[in-house]
């Protein structure tokens, strides 16, 4: 571990070093290597020649994965530390910077602050840790229409049982992946889904949920099927004419929502994280859910996920 390398590398990201630098320097005094920002520095530059090299295989796909892959670290960095700048000087920031701080919450702090900066900068004016009448607080509110809607951004783990999956199906690099069934995560969506509702019961505010999904296995679509059931199909056919059809059925086991003190909930956008070759930020795919908006409406709140953003 070079100390001081990492600390020179942590001089390109200023913002960074502002806010996170005593925690940071705290972690590389007590040895420990469980913080984010510890494994993104210890990777120093990336080696842009190299990077360079590979980019001018334009014919090789595989180049759209090593890219990405070699210069990682760097983008995570890049992009936290333009979205710490654009929210720094807003009231309420240093409460924002708490998940931050701790390795164990890191992910998600890294969610709520980049969010944030996504409205803002689309948006404009948006009000940090906002207070409810039900005494909670959300991550952030944003204008529009002459309105304010409240914002919660949950960042999913990966489940332990996916986690047990993985480990146990692993194999060598050189050898053939197996084939398995995921264990099923339909009560685990549900838990998520129902603890981000309690922000806003008796809030009587429009509301609006943030799923950011990349660090953890379930998807949109899990939200979508613990709304309105699991999605199967079945195929019916005619003994007498040898004749089939298909047929879409949902299963009875979604999460309803007629608790009247959600009446305002508007919906739910999930989405991944991910960086292209140029180091820009990309969220793709997005799954939309809209219970109180009108899917126009969603689609127009969305509107700060679709454009990309920024490289180094």
């Amino acid at each position: 571990m070079d100390v001081r390398r990492d600390i020179e590398y942590l001089s390109r990201f200023p913002i960074i070093g502002k806010f996170l630098g005593e925690c940071i320097e705290k972690e590389f005094a007590s040895g420990r290597k469980e913080h984010p920002l510890f494994h993104c520095l210890s990777k120093g530059e990336p080696d842009w020649k190299k990077i360079e090299s590979v980019k001018t295989r334009k014919d090789d796909m595989t180049t759209f994965v090593i890219v990405p892959e070699l210069r990682v670290h760097h983008d995570i960095l890049v992009n936290l530390d333009r979205n710490m700048k654009t929210l720094c000087n807003k009231p309420n920031f240093g409460t924002i910077l708490e998940h931050l701080r701790k390795s164990s919450s890191f992910w998600q702090g890294y969610s709520e602050v980049e969010a944030a900066a996504l409205f803002e900068r689309f948006f404009g004016r948006i009000d940090l840790e906002p207070h409810l009448k039900n005494r909670n607080s959300v991550d952030f509110a944003f204008p529009m229409n002459d309105k304010k809607v409240y914002v919660e951004v949950n960042t999913p783990k990966m489940g332990q049982k996916f986690k047990d999956a993985l480990m146990e199906n692993a194999v060598g690099i050189d050898k053939q992946p197996k084939a398995y069934t995921p264990p099923d995560s339909t009560d685990r969506t549900k838990d998520v889904i129902l603890a981000e509702f309690e922000h806003f019961k008796g809030a009587e505010v429009p509301s609006l949920v943030l799923y950011d999904f990349s660090q953890c296995e379930l998807r949109g679509t899990d939200l979508v099927d613990r709304f309105l059931g699991t999605f199967y199909a079945v195929i019916y056919t005619d003994k007498q004419t040898g004749k089939s059809h298909f047929e879409s059925k949902r299963k009875p086991d979604s999460v309803i929502i007629n608790d009247p003190d959600l009446e305002y909930l508007g919906g739910i956008i999930c989405y991944g994280r991910d960086f292209n070759i140029e180091g820009q930020v990309v969220y793709d795919p997005l799954d939309l859910i809209g219970i109180a908006f009108p899917i126009e409406v969603m689609e127009k709140i969305a509107k700060p996920f679709i454009k990309i953003h920024g490289s180094n």
